[in-house]
Protein backbone atom coordinates (compact mmCIF):
# COMPACT_ATOMS: atom_id res chain seq x y z
CA UNK A 1 0.00 0.00 0.00
CA UNK A 2 1.21 3.53 -0.81
CA UNK A 3 -1.37 5.89 0.61
CA UNK A 4 0.05 9.35 1.30
CA UNK A 5 -1.28 10.64 4.61
CA UNK A 6 -0.70 14.12 5.98
CA UNK A 7 -1.89 14.90 9.52
CA UNK A 8 -2.13 18.49 10.78
CA UNK A 9 0.94 19.64 8.85
CA UNK A 10 2.31 23.18 9.35
CA UNK A 11 5.18 24.91 7.58
CA UNK A 12 6.50 28.46 8.01
CA UNK A 13 9.37 30.46 6.57
CA UNK A 14 10.27 33.08 9.14
CA UNK A 15 7.01 34.69 10.22
CA UNK A 16 5.14 33.65 7.07
CA UNK A 17 2.89 30.61 7.47
CA UNK A 18 2.76 28.83 4.11
CA UNK A 19 0.98 25.62 5.14
CA UNK A 20 -1.54 25.73 7.98
CA UNK A 21 -2.91 22.62 9.70
CA UNK A 22 -3.12 20.67 6.45
CA UNK A 23 -4.59 17.14 6.53
CA UNK A 24 -5.22 14.93 3.51
CA UNK A 25 -5.18 11.27 2.45
CA UNK A 26 -4.18 10.40 -1.12
CA UNK A 27 -5.32 6.86 -1.84
CA UNK A 28 -3.08 4.07 -3.07
CA UNK A 29 -2.94 3.97 -6.87
CA UNK A 30 -4.85 7.18 -7.57
CA UNK A 31 -3.76 10.24 -9.50
CA UNK A 32 -4.37 13.15 -7.15
CA UNK A 33 -3.83 16.78 -8.17
CA UNK A 34 -3.12 19.89 -6.11
CA UNK A 35 -4.60 22.74 -8.16
CA UNK A 36 -4.16 26.35 -7.17
CA UNK A 37 -2.55 29.70 -7.94
CA UNK A 38 1.15 30.40 -7.44
CA UNK A 39 2.12 30.98 -3.82
CA UNK A 40 -0.69 28.91 -2.27
CA UNK A 41 1.72 26.33 -0.76
CA UNK A 42 1.04 23.35 -3.02
CA UNK A 43 4.70 22.86 -4.03
CA UNK A 44 5.84 23.20 -0.41
CA UNK A 45 3.55 20.29 0.53
CA UNK A 46 4.98 18.19 -2.31
CA UNK A 47 8.52 18.99 -1.15
CA UNK A 48 7.68 17.90 2.39
CA UNK A 49 6.31 14.60 1.07
CA UNK A 50 9.49 14.18 -1.00
CA UNK A 51 11.72 14.94 1.98
CA UNK A 52 13.25 18.16 0.65
CA UNK A 53 11.51 20.13 3.42
CA UNK A 54 10.58 19.16 6.97
CA UNK A 55 7.23 20.08 8.53
CA UNK A 56 7.31 22.35 11.59
CA UNK A 57 4.40 20.41 13.04
CA UNK A 58 2.37 17.41 12.00
CA UNK A 59 3.13 14.02 10.49
CA UNK A 60 3.52 12.58 7.00
CA UNK A 61 3.12 8.90 6.15
CA UNK A 62 3.82 7.00 2.94
CA UNK A 63 2.02 3.71 3.26
CA UNK A 64 2.40 2.62 6.87
CA UNK A 65 5.79 4.35 7.31
CA UNK A 66 6.16 7.61 9.16
CA UNK A 67 8.47 9.63 6.90
CA UNK A 68 8.35 13.01 8.68
CA UNK A 69 7.28 14.44 12.02
CA UNK A 70 7.64 18.04 13.10
CA UNK A 71 7.16 17.33 16.79
CA UNK A 72 9.76 14.56 16.78
CA UNK A 73 12.18 16.55 14.57
CA UNK A 74 12.34 13.50 12.35
CA UNK A 75 12.60 13.24 8.56
CA UNK A 76 13.41 10.11 6.57
CA UNK A 77 15.96 10.87 3.78
CA UNK A 78 14.37 11.34 0.34
CA UNK A 79 16.26 8.42 -1.19
CA UNK A 80 14.70 5.99 1.30
CA UNK A 81 11.08 7.08 0.80
CA UNK A 82 10.39 4.95 -2.31
CA UNK A 83 9.39 7.95 -4.41
CA UNK A 84 10.09 9.33 -7.87
CA UNK A 85 10.10 13.07 -8.54
CA UNK A 86 9.78 15.03 -11.79
CA UNK A 87 10.29 18.79 -11.75
CA UNK A 88 9.31 21.58 -14.13
CA UNK A 89 12.91 22.10 -15.29
CA UNK A 90 13.52 18.39 -16.20
CA UNK A 91 16.82 18.24 -14.20
CA UNK A 92 18.40 15.69 -16.55
CA UNK A 93 22.16 15.26 -16.46
CA UNK A 94 23.56 17.22 -19.46
CA UNK A 95 26.68 15.02 -19.74
CA UNK A 96 24.80 11.70 -19.63
CA UNK A 97 22.99 10.01 -22.52
CA UNK A 98 19.31 9.13 -22.38
CA UNK A 99 20.20 5.61 -21.30
CA UNK A 100 22.62 6.80 -18.62
CA UNK A 101 20.13 9.32 -17.22
CA UNK A 102 17.38 6.74 -16.92
CA UNK A 103 19.68 4.01 -15.57
CA UNK A 104 21.18 6.22 -12.86
CA UNK A 105 18.67 5.43 -10.05
CA UNK A 106 19.16 1.69 -10.63
CA UNK A 107 22.93 2.08 -10.48
CA UNK A 108 22.58 3.78 -7.09
CA UNK A 109 20.65 0.73 -5.89
CA UNK A 110 23.52 -1.48 -7.11
CA UNK A 111 21.25 -3.62 -9.26
CA UNK A 112 23.08 -6.02 -11.58
CA UNK A 113 23.95 -4.73 -15.06
CA UNK A 114 21.71 -7.15 -16.94
CA UNK A 115 18.61 -6.05 -15.02
CA UNK A 116 19.62 -2.38 -15.34
CA UNK A 117 19.82 -2.74 -19.12
CA UNK A 118 16.49 -4.57 -19.33
CA UNK A 119 14.55 -2.17 -17.09
CA UNK A 120 16.12 0.95 -18.59
CA UNK A 121 15.40 -0.07 -22.16
CA UNK A 122 11.80 -0.87 -21.21
CA UNK A 123 11.32 2.49 -19.48
CA UNK A 124 12.86 4.37 -22.40
CA UNK A 125 10.59 2.54 -24.82
CA UNK A 126 7.50 3.20 -22.68
CA UNK A 127 8.02 6.96 -22.90
CA UNK A 128 8.47 6.82 -26.66
CA UNK A 129 12.25 7.27 -26.85
CA UNK A 130 13.33 3.93 -28.30
CA UNK A 131 16.41 4.42 -30.54
CA UNK A 132 17.27 7.64 -28.66
CA UNK A 133 19.27 5.86 -25.95
CA UNK A 134 22.66 7.26 -27.04
CA UNK A 135 21.57 10.87 -27.46
CA UNK A 136 22.61 13.64 -25.07
CA UNK A 137 20.00 16.08 -23.68
CA UNK A 138 21.08 18.93 -25.98
CA UNK A 139 20.13 16.69 -28.93
CA UNK A 140 16.56 16.35 -27.62
CA UNK A 141 13.51 18.61 -27.68
CA UNK A 142 11.98 19.89 -24.45
CA UNK A 143 9.26 17.26 -24.63
CA UNK A 144 11.81 14.49 -25.13
CA UNK A 145 13.85 15.71 -22.15
CA UNK A 146 10.70 15.65 -20.03
CA UNK A 147 10.12 12.06 -21.13
CA UNK A 148 13.65 11.20 -19.98
CA UNK A 149 12.90 12.71 -16.55
CA UNK A 150 9.65 10.74 -16.37
CA UNK A 151 11.33 7.46 -17.34
CA UNK A 152 14.09 8.07 -14.77
CA UNK A 153 11.48 8.63 -12.05
CA UNK A 154 9.54 5.49 -12.97
CA UNK A 155 12.38 3.03 -13.61
CA UNK A 156 13.01 2.24 -9.90
CA UNK A 157 9.28 1.30 -9.68
CA UNK A 158 8.52 3.73 -6.86
CA UNK A 159 5.39 3.50 -4.74
CA UNK A 160 4.78 7.23 -5.19
CA UNK A 161 5.42 9.59 -8.12
CA UNK A 162 5.53 13.34 -7.38
CA UNK A 163 5.12 15.68 -10.36
CA UNK A 164 5.73 19.40 -9.84
CA UNK A 165 4.43 21.42 -12.84
CA UNK A 166 6.27 19.05 -15.22
CA UNK A 167 4.58 20.30 -18.40
CA UNK A 168 4.93 24.06 -17.92
CA UNK A 169 7.87 24.47 -20.29
CA UNK A 170 6.26 22.55 -23.15
CA UNK A 171 4.24 23.96 -26.03
CA UNK A 172 0.48 23.39 -26.16
CA UNK A 173 0.60 20.30 -28.39
CA UNK A 174 3.28 18.61 -26.31
CA UNK A 175 1.43 19.41 -23.07
CA UNK A 176 -1.67 17.72 -24.40
CA UNK A 177 0.30 14.68 -25.58
CA UNK A 178 2.31 14.31 -22.36
CA UNK A 179 -0.64 14.58 -19.98
CA UNK A 180 -2.25 11.54 -21.62
CA UNK A 181 1.07 9.66 -21.55
CA UNK A 182 1.43 10.35 -17.83
CA UNK A 183 -2.04 8.92 -17.19
CA UNK A 184 -1.30 5.80 -19.24
CA UNK A 185 2.02 5.21 -17.46
CA UNK A 186 0.44 5.79 -14.06
CA UNK A 187 -2.16 3.08 -14.72
CA UNK A 188 0.45 0.71 -16.16
CA UNK A 189 2.80 1.05 -13.18
CA UNK A 190 0.01 1.25 -10.58
CA UNK A 191 1.90 4.07 -8.87
CA UNK A 192 0.29 6.66 -6.59
CA UNK A 193 0.68 10.07 -8.27
CA UNK A 194 0.60 13.53 -6.72
CA UNK A 195 0.51 16.15 -9.46
CA UNK A 196 1.00 19.85 -8.65
CA UNK A 197 -0.24 22.45 -11.15
CA UNK A 198 -2.06 25.74 -11.69
CA UNK A 199 -3.44 24.48 -15.05
CA UNK A 200 -7.03 23.30 -14.68
CA UNK A 201 -7.03 21.66 -18.15
CA UNK A 202 -4.22 19.30 -17.12
CA UNK A 203 -5.88 18.63 -13.77
CA UNK A 204 -9.20 17.75 -15.40
CA UNK A 205 -7.52 15.47 -17.96
CA UNK A 206 -5.38 13.30 -15.69
CA UNK A 207 -6.87 13.34 -12.19
CA UNK A 208 -8.93 10.85 -10.26
CA UNK A 209 -9.44 13.56 -7.63
CA UNK A 210 -8.49 17.23 -7.39
CA UNK A 211 -7.88 19.47 -4.40
CA UNK A 212 -8.37 23.17 -5.16
CA UNK A 213 -6.53 25.77 -3.08
CA UNK A 214 -7.20 29.48 -3.00
CA UNK A 215 -4.40 32.06 -2.93
CA UNK A 216 -4.30 31.92 0.88
CA UNK A 217 -3.62 28.16 0.89
CA UNK A 218 -7.10 27.23 2.13
CA UNK A 219 -8.79 24.11 0.75
CA UNK A 220 -11.85 25.18 -1.26
CA UNK A 221 -13.05 21.80 -2.53
CA UNK A 222 -11.90 18.21 -3.05
CA UNK A 223 -13.60 16.01 -5.62
CA UNK A 224 -13.51 14.26 -8.96
CA UNK A 225 -13.02 16.37 -12.10
CA UNK A 226 -16.71 15.94 -12.90
CA UNK A 227 -17.78 17.09 -9.42
CA UNK A 228 -15.64 20.21 -9.50
CA UNK A 229 -16.59 21.23 -13.01
CA UNK A 230 -20.31 20.36 -12.96
CA UNK A 231 -21.14 20.81 -9.27
CA UNK A 232 -18.81 23.45 -7.77
CA UNK A 233 -19.54 24.27 -4.14
CA UNK A 234 -19.02 28.02 -4.67
CA UNK A 235 -18.30 30.63 -7.31
CA UNK A 236 -14.55 30.53 -6.64
CA UNK A 237 -14.42 26.91 -7.84
CA UNK A 238 -16.74 27.68 -10.74
CA UNK A 239 -14.48 30.51 -11.91
CA UNK A 240 -11.22 28.64 -11.29
CA UNK A 241 -12.25 25.55 -13.25
CA UNK A 242 -12.80 27.34 -16.55
CA UNK A 243 -13.83 30.48 -18.38
CA UNK A 244 -16.97 31.77 -16.68
CA UNK A 245 -19.65 34.42 -17.01
CA UNK A 246 -21.55 36.08 -14.15
CA UNK A 247 -24.77 38.07 -14.65
CA UNK A 248 -26.71 39.95 -11.97
CA UNK A 249 -30.45 39.19 -11.91
CA UNK A 250 -33.60 39.62 -9.85
CA UNK A 251 -35.80 36.56 -9.40
CA UNK A 252 -39.55 37.20 -9.53
CA UNK A 253 -41.97 34.28 -9.63
CA UNK A 254 -39.27 31.90 -10.80
CA UNK A 255 -38.22 34.11 -13.71
CA UNK A 256 -34.79 35.81 -13.65
CA UNK A 257 -34.77 39.42 -14.84
CA UNK A 258 -31.53 40.93 -16.03
CA UNK A 259 -30.11 43.99 -14.30
CA UNK A 260 -30.41 46.84 -15.13
CA UNK A 261 -32.53 46.34 -18.28
CA UNK A 262 -35.27 44.28 -16.64
CA UNK A 263 -35.36 41.80 -19.54
CA UNK A 264 -36.40 38.25 -18.72
CA UNK A 265 -33.55 35.81 -19.23
CA UNK A 266 -33.94 32.04 -18.97
CA UNK A 267 -33.90 29.39 -17.82
CA UNK A 268 -36.60 29.62 -15.16
CA UNK A 269 -35.78 28.59 -11.59
CA UNK A 270 -37.42 27.47 -8.35
CA UNK A 271 -35.31 29.89 -6.31
CA UNK A 272 -37.12 32.32 -4.04
CA UNK A 273 -37.64 35.91 -5.14
CA UNK A 274 -34.70 38.27 -4.75
CA UNK A 275 -31.30 39.16 -6.24
CA UNK A 276 -29.14 36.28 -7.48
CA UNK A 277 -26.04 35.91 -9.63
CA UNK A 278 -26.37 33.66 -12.67
CA UNK A 279 -23.21 31.89 -13.91
CA UNK A 280 -22.61 30.09 -17.18
CA UNK A 281 -19.83 28.91 -19.49
CA UNK A 282 -19.19 30.49 -22.90
CA UNK A 283 -20.55 27.37 -24.60
CA UNK A 284 -23.84 27.81 -22.68
CA UNK A 285 -24.51 31.20 -24.30
CA UNK A 286 -26.84 30.63 -27.26
CA UNK A 287 -26.59 33.31 -29.95
CA UNK A 288 -29.28 34.22 -32.46
CA UNK A 289 -30.57 37.05 -34.62
CA UNK A 290 -33.98 37.03 -32.91
CA UNK A 291 -35.20 35.89 -29.49
CA UNK A 292 -33.40 36.22 -26.15
CA UNK A 293 -31.99 39.34 -24.52
CA UNK A 294 -30.26 42.16 -26.35
CA UNK A 295 -26.49 41.94 -26.62
CA UNK A 296 -23.82 44.07 -28.22
CA UNK A 297 -20.68 42.52 -29.72
CA UNK A 298 -17.60 44.11 -28.14
CA UNK A 299 -14.87 41.85 -29.51
CA UNK A 300 -14.50 38.96 -31.95
CA UNK A 301 -11.76 36.32 -32.04
CA UNK A 302 -11.64 33.61 -34.70
CA UNK A 303 -10.03 30.51 -33.16
CA UNK A 304 -10.30 28.13 -36.08
CA UNK A 305 -12.75 25.64 -34.61
CA UNK A 306 -14.96 28.36 -33.15
CA UNK A 307 -15.72 32.05 -32.88
CA UNK A 308 -15.12 33.60 -29.45
CA UNK A 309 -17.27 36.67 -28.77
CA UNK A 310 -17.17 39.18 -25.93
CA UNK A 311 -20.67 40.60 -25.48
CA UNK A 312 -22.19 43.38 -23.43
CA UNK A 313 -25.40 42.09 -21.81
CA UNK A 314 -27.10 44.27 -19.21
CA UNK A 315 -24.35 45.53 -16.92
CA UNK A 316 -22.10 42.52 -17.54
CA UNK A 317 -19.51 41.46 -20.11
CA UNK A 318 -20.08 37.90 -21.29
CA UNK A 319 -17.93 35.45 -23.27
CA UNK A 320 -19.75 33.34 -25.86
CA UNK A 321 -18.35 30.62 -28.10
CA UNK A 322 -19.97 29.06 -31.15
CA UNK A 323 -18.73 26.35 -33.49
CA UNK A 324 -17.40 27.83 -36.73
CA UNK A 325 -19.52 25.60 -38.99
CA UNK A 326 -22.65 26.40 -36.99
CA UNK A 327 -21.91 30.13 -37.06
CA UNK A 328 -21.48 30.11 -40.85
CA UNK A 329 -24.51 27.92 -41.48
CA UNK A 330 -26.82 29.99 -39.23
CA UNK A 331 -25.34 33.34 -40.30
CA UNK A 332 -24.12 34.11 -36.79
CA UNK A 333 -20.81 35.69 -37.74
CA UNK A 334 -20.73 39.13 -36.13
CA UNK A 335 -18.41 42.12 -36.14
CA UNK A 336 -17.53 44.42 -33.22
CA UNK A 337 -20.37 46.89 -32.74
CA UNK A 338 -23.06 44.53 -34.08
CA UNK A 339 -26.17 43.80 -32.05
CA UNK A 340 -27.42 40.26 -31.56
CA UNK A 341 -29.61 38.25 -29.20
CA UNK A 342 -28.54 35.81 -26.52
CA UNK A 343 -30.17 33.21 -24.30
CA UNK A 344 -28.67 30.81 -21.80
CA UNK A 345 -28.63 27.03 -21.57
CA UNK A 346 -27.18 25.40 -18.46
CA UNK A 347 -26.55 27.82 -15.57
CA UNK A 348 -25.44 27.88 -11.91
CA UNK A 349 -26.79 30.19 -9.21
CA UNK A 350 -24.82 32.00 -6.51
CA UNK A 351 -25.64 34.55 -3.82
CA UNK A 352 -24.67 38.04 -5.07
CA UNK A 353 -22.38 38.86 -2.14
CA UNK A 354 -20.49 35.59 -2.42
CA UNK A 355 -20.14 35.84 -6.20
CA UNK A 356 -18.83 39.39 -6.01
CA UNK A 357 -16.31 38.48 -3.30
CA UNK A 358 -15.08 35.36 -5.08
CA UNK A 359 -14.77 36.93 -8.53
CA UNK A 360 -12.73 39.82 -7.17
Amino acid sequence: MADIILKNVWKSYGKKEVVRDFSMTIKDGECFTFLGPSGCGKTVILRMIAGFERPDRGEIYIGDRLVASGERHYAMPPETRDIGVVFQDYAVWPHKTVFQNVAYPLQLKRINKEEITQRTNKAVSQVGLKNYEKRLPYQLSGGQQQRVALARALVPRPAVLLLDEPLNNLDANLREEMRFEIKVLQKEYGVTVLYVTHDQDVALAISDRILVFDKHGAIRQVGTPEELYDDPKDSYIYKFMGVSNFLTTDIKGGIPYLKPTGEAIGPETELKDGPMTMACRPSDVILSREGGVRAKVMRVAYLGHNFDYRLSIGDSEVRAQIDTHEALERKLVFEPGDECRASLGRVKWFEPEQAKEEVL
